[in-house]
């Protein structure tokens, strides 16, 4: 993993864990949208967009073979 990728995660980390995201969060349907609290949302959405650029998901598969047509679904064997 790139050390940008463990900065993000870790930026990621610590807003999920604020209560500045909890607010963002939670106010929105009892007391009306705020623009704080839409770029607290925004800031996480753009977190999170940017970490899955880098990292694939778990048993996901890697490289050329990794890419299938939408004829090909069915599994080798």
């Amino acid at each position: 993993m790139t050390p940008d990728v463990e900065a993000l995660q870790a930026e990621l980390k610590a807003l999920l864990a604020s209560w500045e995201y909890a607010f963002a969060m939670g106010h929105g349907c009892s007391v009306g949208d705020h623009p704080r609290h839409r770029a607290v949302r925004r800031r996480v959405a753009d977190l999170r967009a940017r970490i899955a650029e880098h990292v694939a998901p778990p048993g996901a598969p890697i490289g050329p073979d990794a890419i299938q047509s939408k004829g090909d679904r069915s599994p080798e064997g």
